[in-house]
């Protein structure tokens, strides 16, 4: 069963650790999943029992062909969830970069890069 707008901000407030979501709402975590679902720019994972495990949410640049993740949640212990979420981007945005902060620093994966990425998180536990 997909999950609904509720479930998904009801997890992120559930789960959210560190500066991901911090200060947001439920209200808040709703309407921006709102949005991002119209415009092709959220995800979510689930486990092979329908449970969430995963969210993230970007923002696109068209005119720059970069995809920017705002906030990017992943369940303590969920394998390849990263990965799943790259290659979906990989797939919808074909040629696009991928970017986003990490401890404060904006690491960008430039076009062929996003592969790489994929190798490089490969099996990883997050």
């Amino acid at each position: 069963m997909q999950p609904t707008i509720k479930d998904l901000a009801e997890w992120v407030i559930a789960n959210r650790r560190g500066k991901v979501f911090e200060g947001w709402t439920m209200e808040q975590v709703a309407v921006a999943f709102i949005q991002a679902f119209e415009n092709r720019e959220a995800l979510y994972a689930t486990d092979e029992n329908g449970y969430l495990i995963g969210v993230c949410i970007c923002k696109r640049a068209d005119e720059y062909a970069v995809m920017h993740v705002d906030n990017l949640l992943v369940k303590r212990g969920a394998r390849g969830v990263l990965r799943r979420f790259v290659e979906v981007f990989r797939s919808w945005y074909p040629g696009w970069d991928l970017q986003g902060y990490r401890h404060e620093n904006l690491k960008r994966f430039a076009n062929g890069q996003t592969k790489v990425l994929c190798d490089k998180i490969e099996g990883c536990v997050l």
